[in-house]
């Protein structure tokens, strides 16, 4: 059903937005909101028969209750239950609308995780029912307590009860679901139907049941997205709108002034990217590589090959700093090849910004940088024939469009630049309607990174060691998870680590600047300040003025400095392994040495269980310096959902389909849309019953497939 959520009773104002938070919008996309796991409830125990840390389902007699308020806010309800072998405490903390709910001598069902209080195991804040008799619905409600119950992503203010109450009202008034999905297809992988699915997923019989449920739904999700960014890609590759580039010497003339070779796989990359530039179907690609790989190198000679045609170029950077860097990187050696090149960026003066959009228009520069600037009203190409972006991911995959909506005339080469590790099945998503190169190797001459882990027992040593190389010429990175005092992180991504004593940037640099580093030149950078500030100390540091830089995460996209050799990572274990690598590749851009030395108070396990994720994380950095490989790892350890944050990227809001553990639906969607879509463009074929209207089902449904 499209119909939206509100439609049902209780969803208005603040609940609405708390779905919304969620990705549910219309009462189809809520009946298919999977849960994230069950909890058993089907197995009652006696009272004696606790064990603990077991979650238990009790079926006991109230035998007394006691309420004890502490202070305005704090109180405690002790209930002392029994059943035919023993008797059980149970407290509920802070809860004082549960002090009237039970009374002695009435029956509860309870379900909680027993732990070992001073009185022996209880229960401490457990769901649970009061069983009230024989009615039907009494027994109804019982028996679904007694089930297998769901347990769903939440969002603040919205609680399980609720989000429950909402999903049974909606499969209340939800009718038959009609079964869009092809029959061969769903026969050929064994899966049950959308209306069986949709209803099972919530009121399983088993836990078997709920997790053949949750394929269903998952394989419905991945093969909708895949269907739709292989719709778009092969409209993009029928597509006959875009700029044939002759071969110019201008490139050829570029790698005779570099002082390097290319590397085999730049070079094979630079290959795929004038074989596309080669022909009129427009060029969509995503190059990949580490921070540090070479990519830009390869933008500016895609750049010169649409110049020697007489097209514009627009490179997009993320941030203002590093736009002005490349643009005093790249201008001078495309000055000497006669190419011409200007900087448009927010910070612009109306007249400087009325120059340079005047030279746009009426095509006497070739090459502009920028930042968003470039794609704001205004902007009108002369014969845009390339956008660049760099680091894609800080912009949000709908941008891409962007530049095709404003130039006129032929549709622009499109090249996405972005050194985000991100793993083959994420790719196959985020990017599955672009073509793929990989950087996979470092420019000659660099020295890999040696990474260091260290429990803080020798963070003076650290520290000493850090100022030495400050006073030697060389630069250093410190940077933290908190901007001080008591605010929040800034950019928190494991709230697993919450009670971590934090060593925040403002606290740490106040310290260190005055012993460690004292006649040093420092500073101190978050995402607070002005960015007229934050600017500035990027470009005092990229200029070599600033020797030893406190900062958080703001540097995690920054400038190219090649004389930064340390970096040292406060409280590592609040961040995430890819974000961590991130973060690595700010130094090592140099011919020296460089090093990364992770701080952590968390102790290192050197075989760590499953569940200390930490320890997993931080030795996976440590031993490893591939993106891809840490990037694979990340996923597997923090799930999709928390791999990348709130909805950035453009990642599609999956449901019940995880990326990690449904490798095998993701292949099986690949599979499946390539066969709904025949050689023949993006038009399913007749012979196929149920494709047609599946493709054309998908076309309507998923955002973008409109302009198809």
């Amino acid at each position: 059903m499209s119909v939206a959520v509100t439609f049902l009773k209780g969803v208005k104002g603040a609940r609405a937005r708390q779905l919304r938070e969620l990705g549910v919008e219309t009462v189809d996309d809520l009946v298919r909101l999977a849960p994230r796991y069950y909890e058993d409830r089907t197995r009652v125990v006696g009272a004696s028969e606790l064990t603990e840390g077991a979650a238990v389902t009790l079926i006991v007699r109230i035998m007394r209750v006691n309420f004890r308020q502490i202070d305005r806010k704090r109180s405690v309800l002790g209930i002392i239950a029994e059943d035919d072998t023993g008797r059980v405490n149970i407290t509920f903390f802070n809860q004082r609308y549960n002090r009237d709910k039970f009374e002695k001598g009435a029956s509860a069902m309870f379900f909680g995780r027993a732990s070992r209080g001073y009185r022996g195991l209880e229960l401490i804040n457990p769901e649970y029912i009061i069983l009230t008799g024989d009615r039907p619905a009494a027994k109804d409600a019982a028996e679904e307590f007694r089930g297998i119950y769901p347990v769903y992503p939440l969002t603040a203010g919205l609680s399980q009860k609720l989000l429950r109450k909402f999903i049974r009202e909606a499969l209340e008034v939800l009718p038959p679901v009609r079964d869009t999905l092809p029959a061969d297809i769903a026969a050929g992988l064994g899966l049950m139907s959308a209306d069986r699915a949709i209803r099972a997923v919530h009121r399983p019989a088993t836990l078997e049941e709920a997790e053949a449920a949750r394929r269903r739904l998952a394989f419905d999700e991945l093969l909708e997205t895949r269907l739709m960014l292989l719709m778009m890609k092969q409209s993009y590759s029928g597509a006959d709108d875009g700029i044939a580039f002759r071969d110019t010497e201008l490139t050829r003339e570029l790698t005779a002034l570099l002082p390097f070779e290319l590397t085999d796989s730049q070079e094979a990359v630079w290959r795929e990217i004038q074989a596309d530039m080669a022909v009129k179907r427009p060029m969509n690609r995503l190059v990949m590589g580490d921070v540090g790989s070479g990519k830009t190198i390869l933008a500016m000679l895609a750049m010169l090959k649409a110049a020697g045609n007489g097209c514009q170029t627009a490179y997009m950077a993320p941030t203002e700093v590093l736009a002005e860097q490349h643009y005093a990187n790249i201008a001078p050696l495309f000055g000497r090849l006669g190419v011409s090149c200007a900087l448009l960026t927010g910070a612009a003066t109306p007249k400087n910004r009325a120059e340079i959009l005047t030279r746009i228009a009426d095509g006497t520069v070739l090459c502009v940088i920028g930042t968003h600037a470039l794609i704001q009203s205004g902007v009108n190409w002369h014969r845009l024939g390339l956008a660049v972006t760099d680091e894609q991911h800080r912009f949000g995959v709908r941008q891409r469009g962007t530049f095709l909506e404003q130039h006129g005339g032929k549709t622009p080469d499109v090249m996405v630049m972005t050194a985000t590790p991100i793993p083959r099945t994420l790719g196959m998503i985020l990017y599955g309607d672009m073509d793929i190169s990989r950087v996979e190797t470092l420019p000659t001459g660099r020295l890999p990174i040696i990474t260091y882990l260290d429990d803080g027992k020798r963070r003076e040593r650290i520290y000493t060691w850090a100022a030495k190389l400050a006073r030697e010429g060389q630069q250093v990175y410190i940077v933290h998870a908190a901007i001080g005092g008591s605010d929040e992180t800034e950019d928190d991504e494991d709230a697993d680590n919450a009670d971590t004593d934090l060593r925040t940037a403002t606290d740490n640099f106040a310290e260190c600047s005055a012993t460690y580093f004292a006649g040093i030149s420092a500073a101190l950078l978050h995402g607070r300040m002005p960015d007229k500030e934050k600017n500035d100390i990027m470009r005092r540091f990229a200029a070599g003025e600033i020797s030893v830089l406190f900062s958080t995460t703001v540097i995690e996209v920054g400038v190219d400095v090649p004389n930064a050799t340390l970096m040292i990572v406060e409280n590592s274990e609040r961040f995430g392994l890819s974000q961590l690598h991130q973060l690595r590749g700010r130094v090592g851009r140099g011919k020296q040495q460089s090093y990364c030395v992770l701080l952590t108070d968390h102790h290192i396990n050197p075989n760590p269980p499953e569940d200390d994720l930490i320890s997993r994380r931080l030795l996976t950095l440590r031993d490893c310096l591939s993106g891809e490989k840490i990037a694979e790892e990340d996923l597997k350890l923090r799930g999709p959902g928390d791999f990348f944050g709130e909805s950035q990227h453009g990642l599609p809001a999956f449901h019940a389909a995880n990326l990690y553990s449904d490798k095998d639906l993701l292949a099986a969607a690949d599979n499946a849309a390539r066969q709904i879509l025949v050689e023949q463009g993006d038009r399913p074929a007749n012979q196929h019953p149920g494709y047609r209207e599946y493709a054309e089902y998908v076309r309507k449904k998923m955002p973008g497939a409109a302009i198809l």
